[in-house]
């Protein structure tokens, strides 16, 4: 799976209200639409065959998420109908197994969400049911290719789950890393025990930490309850305790650490402001094309970057386990920017004009509202104004039949089409 996933980032964030959502990166270096990447829904009750068991998985839950091929089981993001969320991330020490051992259930790689989402309710349904699967290689045409990734669940009452396959003297077996064992951030390599190594040294050789607030230094951080110390003697991958600005997985999980505990993890944020300003935290992280200079794994003994890869981000996406909802953002620059810029600072102007369209209001963001497209379809745009602090910011929601009846390209068209026709009664 090297050629076609290269990063990722995720962060599960609470709202002042104690609400859980969950927000990921998809950082890669092919166009995963152009490859088949879509919108996929089951419902409960669904029969679902997958790679290499006799028998159908029949679903104890409806899900909905991101597929990253044409086959619709292969999930990179998903949530379920029990608040259940499910993100799979590249990892470069992932081990996976031809056949699976004696007593254990054999799950290709890129189905062990369409797996658990499907059954699995809480985060701790999912570490037990994972101490019987044997992660298994993936099919890709003639051949099969190690699955080279890790796997994160939250559910709706915050607890997480993160699994790891990555020892290689037991191959596809997997280690969870409980809710009190992980911060809620996941990236990619290293091994996760190693990224929470890394980042304690950070702490201790950040030069703003160790000045901290008016000189009180911050040698500990909190995570939703989890304590994460500065330590100069633990293991690391930096090279250096500076704010670190490289897209490397090792810099990408600390980016994401900092923000989320330096946001109350998620806390200083109301549910309203939640999709804006969660969204913020993660363009932390937010990949552009490097061509693979600041994209790399870690650095070898002469300091040489390891692992080059170009990539870049594909899609941000947002999920609330409260709401059952998703949120995704494939076409900032081409619809989102260009809606906040065009309308975030001109709010009245901005209702006015829905309002001779004939849309229907929303109680959502600082203006929303409902237009309907073409029959049965329908598209919401929400604004959040901007102020002395942050920016105006925008999205663009469609209902769920968008995924059945346009391709990801024809969406970004359609979003492009209800722009324009809004400016045109302004």
């Amino acid at each position: 799976m090297d050629d076609r996933i290269s990063g990722c980032t995720s962060m599960k964030l609470t709202s002042a209200e104690g609400n859980v959502y969950w927000f990921r990166t998809c950082d890669l270096k092919d166009d995963i639409w152009k490859g088949g990447a879509h919108m996929v829904s089951w419902p409960a009750g669904q029969e679902i065959d997958l790679e290499g068991q006799d028998q159908p998985l029949r679903s104890r839950y409806s899900f909905a998420g991101i597929a990253n091929s044409p086959k619709d089981s292969w999930l990179m993001d998903g949530i379920n109908e029990a608040g259940l969320i499910g993100g799979l991330q590249y990892l470069n020490e992932g081990t996976s197994a031809g056949e699976p051992g004696e007593g254990r259930e054999g799950v290709v790689g890129m189905e062990v969400l369409t797996r658990l989402l499907a059954v699995c309710g809480t985060a701790e349904e999912v570490v037990r049911q994972a101490e019987d699967i044997q992660i298994l290689d993936i099919p890709v045409g003639e051949r099969k290719v190690p699955a080279t990734m890790h796997y994160i669940f939250v559910d709706a009452k915050g607890k997480t789950a993160i699994l790891e396959a990555a020892d290689p003297s037991n191959p596809g077996i997997l280690k969870a890393y409980r809710d009190r064992e992980n911060i809620g951030v996941m990236a990619n390599s290293p091994t996760y025990d190693r990224q929470l190594e890394n980042l304690s040294w950070y702490m201790s050789q950040s030069p703003e930490l160790r000045y901290g607030i008016n000189g009180d230094p911050v040698s500990r951080l909190d995570f939703d309850g989890v304590e994460v110390r500065a330590d100069e003697t633990a293991s690391h991958v930096s090279v250096n305790g500076s704010y670190p600005a490289s897209f490397a997985s090792c810099d990408r999980f600390i980016r994401a650490a900092m923000v989320k505990a330096l946001n109350q993890n998620g806390r200083s944020f109301s549910d309203r402001q939640m999709l804006a300003f969660g969204a913020g935290l993660m363009h932390t992280v937010f990949e552009p094309h490097t061509a693979g200079i600041f994209h790399y794994v870690w650095f070898d003994e002469q300091q040489r970057p390891l692992k080059q890869q170009d990539s870049y981000t594909q899609y941000l996406i947002m999920y609330s386990a409260a709401e059952r909802e998703l949120y995704i953002q494939p076409f900032t620059g081409r619809c989102l920017q260009r809606a906040a810029f065009g309308f975030g600072n001109r709010l009245p102007a901005f209702r006015a004009a829905c309002e001779k369209l004939g849309a229907k209001p929303l109680p959502h963001g600082d203006a929303g509202y409902e237009f309907p497209f073409l029959g049965p379809y329908a598209m919401e745009i929400l604004l959040w104004a901007g102020d002395e602090e942050f920016p105006p910011s925008a999205q663009l929601l469609y209902t769920e039949n968008f995924a059945q009846g346009f391709a990801p390209e024809d969406r970004v068209v359609a979003g492009d089409i209800l722009i324009n026709h809004i400016k045109s009664a302004m």
